[in-house]
């Protein structure tokens, strides 16, 4: 039961760093800042962080 646990919890943390990062990212493009480099990007998404960023991207700017 504890492994049930500690995957959702995973995958939850993951998506809630996916999500931040997309949302730091989409401010730093509307200030013309140096973005988050897509391969940090990419890394998260891999990793079980996907989903959150696609919520990201639903909310307008």
């Amino acid at each position: 039961m504890q492994g049930v646990w500690f995957i959702a919890a995973y995958i939850i943390i993951t998506n809630i760093i996916g999500f931040a990062l997309m949302g730091i990212d989409k401010r730093k493009a509307r200030n013309g800042e140096y973005r988050i480099s897509e391969k940090t990007l990419w890394f998260w998404a891999v990793i079980g962080g996907g989903p959150g960023p696609f919520g990201d991207e639903a909310i307008p700017p």
